[in-house]
């Protein structure tokens, strides 16, 4: 496209030409003729010159920033470079320094023997012994190789049994092998503490690798104990010199009586020559045969009182026992033998379930008639369930062992149908008692038994003249608050009378009462509650609750 300047290139010749034509003149100038055009011209010269150098500019100032990006860039590596490398160094120093606060350190300077001792006894005064010994091994590379050198730091492990992961188990093994060549506690159960009561079932399956693992080093067990997981049959196939270091069997299935009975008997427990306490929580005892001879505590639940009592005079040796069975119905009653005497035996508590039997057709005699305990010093028979009647043949066998036993200190009646008359002549029979509990016994506290039990007279034969502790459980029907007063009030005194530092009378003084109505809905009166915080300022240590 022809250009403005061409067009005035092309105008001017024609003007040249026609002025050839015609007398002669002077040609016009280009400004003259084209004003606006010459104009517009030049402005589009200048802008375009503008233009350039703006665009010139710009590029050298691009230039001169990607020239400093640049240069900035390099800094920034080369500081990442210097810092990196000081870090380096930092940390070695750090390390150094370390080190030479280690070689310093006092502990440098204890003994091996002492450090080991000061080990033990920071995790043997802590509630997890395991977590203690793993945190002492975390200090230091030192402090490690010590902990490890130590087999006591690893000898009790909290063993989740459940967790059947093959990580699990070798860790397992691993931390087994850290307490050799020591004896350890072996558990098949979960970790939930002492068991106060029969343990609950669980759902929780263990693996045979698990059983396999505890049980390859059964011949270092110290304790074993096995709650609610079905293993008596590997149990039963151990070899007969397994528990050479066995001292304590925990053994509770409740699982059903056919399964319990289709295990064959574990021999093993026969050949453990340490063996002195055992709980057994069973359906069927005679699976598992102790040596009972030589046994010092015995825990035993069975339904059968026959096999219960056939166990307990073997125990000749036995100084704690806890019995839980089915009491006797009377066609069942084993004839009189002559009683097995157990000269150690300290303590001796027989529960009763009479939940599944009529009350009024049952006895307990057979466990008094049988055997003697001049040693007894704690007593407790209880019953759960029915109130369970005191028959003839129980006061009868009890008025026979009583006299066998003359240094009973504690004697605890539970849920008993008895009357007064015959809980006061039992009482005649245990003038060395210390403490007396009565707990919930049907009609056993009255007026007369209150006032036989009250001291009147220095000369006069009183009933437990040695009691110092009184802990009844009473039942919601009438109870003369009264006459219990004057029986505490009796029996006690303030360290400042005169009359006890002068006369002092023939009883013991209480040092513990222990009172409340049970169920909740019988309150003491206001005037008991009154005499008992006087009796609680004057240094009594006496209970009163609902």
């Amino acid at each position: 496209m022809p250009s403005l300047e061409d067009d005035y290139h092309s105008a001017c010749s024609l003007l040249h030409f026609r002025a050839c034509q015609g007398p002669a003149r002077q040609p016009p100038s280009r400004r003259t003729l084209f004003p606006e055009g010459y104009s517009a011209i030049s402005h589009s010269v200048a802008l375009r010159a503008s233009i350039a150098t703006a665009i010139q500019s710009t590029m050298d100032s691009l230039a001169n920033h990607k020239a400093l990006i640049a240069d900035a860039e390099a800094k920034v590596v080369h500081f990442d470079a210097q810092i990196k490398n000081f870090t380096h160094l930092r940390e070695q120093e750090l390390s150094r320094i370390s080190s030479l606060k280690a070689a310093i350190a006092p502990i440098r300077k204890v003994p091996p023997e002492l450090v080991t001792e000061i080990f033990l006894d920071v995790a043997c005064s802590s509630t997890s012994q395991f977590q203690s010994a793993l945190q002492l091994s975390q200090v230091s590379v030192r402090w490690r190789e010590l902990a490890l050198r130590i087999p006591r730091l690893w000898v009790e492990l909290p063993i989740k049994v459940a967790n059947n992961s093959a990580d699990y188990i070798a860790i397992t093994k691993m931390l087994l092998q850290r307490s050799l060549p020591l004896s350890i506690p072996i558990s098949f159960a979960r970790l939930s503490g002492k068991r106060q009561n029969a343990p609950e079932p669980t759902d929780q399956p263990i693996s045979k690798a698990m059983v396999d693992t505890l049980l390859s080093v059964a011949n270092r067990g110290r304790t074993l104990r096995v709650v609610d997981y079905d293993v008596f049959l590997q149990l039963s196939r151990l070899p007969l010199d397994t528990f050479q270091r066995l001292e304590t069997v925990e053994l509770s299935f409740h699982g059903p009586r056919a399964v319990a009975e289709r295990h064959p008997i574990a021999q093993a427990f026969l050949h453990a020559p340490r063996l002195r306490e055992v709980t057994l929580w069973v359906r069927n005892t005679q699976l598992f045969p102790m040596p009972w001879v030589q046994l010092t505590y015995l825990c035993l639940t069975d339904p059968s009182p026959q096999t219960c009592l056939d166990i307990l005079v073997e125990c000749a040796n036995i100084s704690n026992v806890v019995i839980d069975t089915l009491p006797w119905e009377r066609w069942e009653v084993v004839p009189h033998q002559t009683p097995r005497v157990l000269p150690k035996l300290a303590s001796l508590n027989l529960q009763f379930d009479t939940r599944s039997v009529l009350f009024e057709d049952v006895v307990i005699a057979p466990f008094l008639s049988c055997i003697c305990a001049p040693a007894l010093k704690t007593l407790e028979l209880q019953s759960f369930g029915h109130f369970l009647a005191w028959l003839p043949f129980t006061a009868a066998a009890l008025h026979q062992f009583l006299p066998r036993c003359p240094n009973i200190e504690y004697f605890h009646l539970n849920y008993f149908d008895i009357s007064p008359q015959e809980l006061r002549s039992l009482l005649v029979d245990v003038p060395s008692l210390l403490h007396l509990t009565i707990n919930d016994c049907q009609n056993a506290i009255d007026d007369i038994l209150l006032e036989a039990l009250t001291y009147s007279e220095p000369d006069t034969a009183h009933l437990v003249p040695k009691l110092e502790k009184l802990t009844l459980f009473l039942q919601e029907n009438w109870f003369p608050e009264k006459k219990l007063f004057k029986l505490i009030r009796s029996r006690w005194w303030p360290d400042d009378t005169q009359h006890a530092s002068l006369s002092p009378p023939a009883i013991a003084r209480l040092q513990y009462v222990d009172l409340w109505y049970i169920g909740g809905y019988r309150k003491w009166s206001a005037w008991f509650q009154s005499e008992v915080q006087q009796l609680k300022s004057g240094g009594l240590e006496i209970v009163a609750k609902e």
